[in-house]
């Protein structure tokens, strides 16, 4: 049997990309990226330490560091400056102008890989930590199974 490793895809996230999630349903990135995005099913962020700052700064639910929250991928694809809102627009998006104001705001970047995500939902009650996916550092860009994210919410701390 061959095993698919590109089921999730997870980044870190922080700062206003986190209301990028959850209000928004996107995910960008750098166009280099991409292949390392394409393929996969879901989009996992990784909540960095400075992630539950945020939430308390702007009044949101609370997160704790590690991989607690997943979206479906809808699309992934490379976008253009100009072409935000028209993209948005054509994929149905439920804020096309209020995403598009919020991607342009936070990115001095003329292209980015936009991840268009459906419902953010709540996958483990208890985030997993980089230590039980044994990750040091930053997560980068990485690819992960459920299986993967199963075994490592199932050890220890």
């Amino acid at each position: 049997m061959v095993r698919n490793n590109r089921e999730i895809y997870v980044r870190d996230l922080s700062g206003d990309s986190i209301a990028l999630f959850f209000k928004y349903h996107i995910y960008k990135s750098q166009p280099k990226f991409f292949k390392s995005a394409e393929g996969n099913r879901y989009f996992a962020p990784y909540f960095t330490g400075k992630a539950p700052d945020y939430f308390t700064k702007q009044s949101l639910i609370r997160v704790e560091p590690g991989i607690s929250w997943m979206a479906p991928i809808k699309e992934i694809d490379v976008v253009t400056k100009p072409k935000f809102l028209t993209y948005l627009k054509y994929h149905n998006h439920h804020d096309p102008k209020g995403a598009t104001r919020e991607i342009m705001n936070e990115t001095p970047s003329k292209e980015l890989i936009l991840l268009t995500l459906g419902e953010p939902f709540l996958a483990f009650l208890t985030p997993i930590s980089k230590k039980k996916l044994g990750i040091k550092g930053s997560m980068g860009s990485r690819n992960f199974t459920f299986e993967d994210l199963y075994r490592a919410a199932s050890k220890g701390d």
